[in-house]
């Protein structure tokens, strides 16, 4: 990367008329034509030397790369001035383009502390610094020495600390949260899918669209920031129907797949599908909660009997990672205010529903009352072959079935995803909550 020389005309009146022009592969151009004295008693024109440098009007010389970086460096601000500076129109949404050239890198290389755009525009508007650190908020601190090496280095498979801490503690992408297997929307709607992923250091989300990178388009975002990544897809149209799934890139431990994407769906007249209690309609592959608690009296404080009941048809895969999660926060949650914090401890049973077995569809107990942690070991027996989801007679099985303790907060908690079938034509709604209120 070489800019043109300054070309040197002297005029009739002795004055040397300077033309800069720093061009570097047609990517950046800068063109100011000023005067210039001749330097006293020299009766030459000011010069630099290094072929990487630009010639301020003054006569000092500045860096090439410091030329239309939105920061002035000459007195006069010349290597702001006349600035053309084109940005790749041809970017996909997971990509950084590079200003000043027709090229694109991946948002991963931004505030890396590598410059891998030739004017470093990568680099820019990064972070400020931890406060007391000695190394900006783009390179990794070697604990051992003090000295900084860029974030790419870090757990990249190659030792840069003088102690090899660079490549200590790394840890391996694991997703921990991905966005709904289904989404139907009308056309002008916008969506936000989130995929979430831990490692050390933190990974790198990105997004294919039916197996393949995103397209070019304005209307797709994609953001990735400590583990949590974003598409957003901005006036949905009927091209923007795909199956979308986040992909996790680590430098030292390769990249890692989703199992499972999100189908989007676009259909102009989507007719409702579902409504809940309050009358509030939902399309088909919406998700929705339908709450209400329902007590005979006032609520026992000591300890709580916890129900779930839960849909075994295909399409429960991420509801039951979510179950194996919740239990566990959950329980947590109520020994924070006090119950199962005692003598009496939180208990938790588990009964599946909707399964592929004419003895069994209606509902299975899959675990009595039992601490989360055997709660949690049960869940693995839950099972993806439903062919008929009755919620309401899966309660009911699971009142008959399930006894709890005396004087204790019960809870019961319906996980589906499916409209009713209705198994037992002799419940109602109103029946059921009567049940619940026994």
């Amino acid at each position: 990367v070489t800019p043109t020389r300054s070309s040197r005309v002297l005029t009739s009146r002795g004055m040397a008329l300077l033309h800069y022009v720093a061009l570097v592969c047609g990517w950046l151009t800068l063109a100011r034509a000023v005067f210039l004295e001749p330097a006293s008693g020299s009766g030459s024109t000011p010069e630099c030397t290094d072929p990487e440098e630009f010639l301020c009007p003054d006569g000092s010389c500045i860096s090439i790369f410091l030329i239309c970086d939105d920061v002035p460096d000459c007195p006069s601000e010349a290597d702001e001035l006349l600035c053309v500076q084109p940005i790749p129109r041809d970017c996909k949404p997971d990509q950084h383009p590079c200003i000043g050239e027709q090229r694109c890198v991946s948002l991963a290389a931004e505030c890396d502390g590598i410059n891998d755009c030739s004017f470093a525009s990568d680099e820019r508007n990064c972070p400020p610094p931890p406060l007391g650190s000695p190394c900006s908020s783009s390179q990794f601190v070697c604990a051992l020495s003090g000295s900084c090496v860029p974030l790419a280095a870090r757990c990249d498979g190659r030792i840069d600390c003088p102690g090899a801490e660079d490549e200590q503690g790394c840890v391996p992408p694991l997703i921990t949260d991905l966005p709904p297997p289904s989404v139907t929307l009308l056309p002008g709607e916008n969506i936000t899918l989130t995929c979430v992923a831990e490692a050390t250091p933190p990974p790198f989300i990105t997004w294919l669209r039916d197996l393949q990178p995103l397209p070019v388009d304005p209307r797709y975002v994609v953001t990735s920031e400590d583990g949590v990544g974003t598409l957003e897809i901005r006036d949905v149209r009927e091209l923007d129907e795909a199956e979308y799934t986040c992909q996790v890139v680590s430098r030292l431990f390769g990249d890692q797949l989703a199992l499972t994407g999100t189908s989007v769906i676009v259909n102009e007249t989507a007719p409702f599908t579902c409504e809940d209690r309050f009358g509030r309609q939902y399309f088909e592959g919406e998700r929705y909660f339908d709450t209400q608690i329902f007590t005979s009296g006032p609520a026992n404080q000591a300890a709580a009997d916890v129900i779930f009941v839960v849909d075994e048809s295909g399409s429960m895969v991420m509801e039951h990672e979510w179950i194996r999660r919740e239990v566990a926060s959950l329980d947590g949650r109520l020994r924070e205010r006090g119950v199962g914090a005692g003598e009496r401890e939180n208990l938790f049973a588990l009964v599946g529903f909707a399964r592929d077995s004419p003895s069994d569809i209606i509902g299975i107990v899959l675990s009595q009352l039992a601490p989360s942690e055997e709660f949690v070991a049960a869940s693995q027996e839950l099972l993806l072959n439903g062919l008929a989801e009755d919620g309401y007679a899966a309660i009911v099985h699971a009142l008959d079935n399930v006894p709890t303790r005396p004087d204790t907060s019960r809870l019961m908690v319906l996980v589906t995803d499916e409209d009713r079938a209705e198994l037992r034509q002799d419940l109602s709604r109103e029946g059921v909550e009567e049940r619940l209120r026994g």
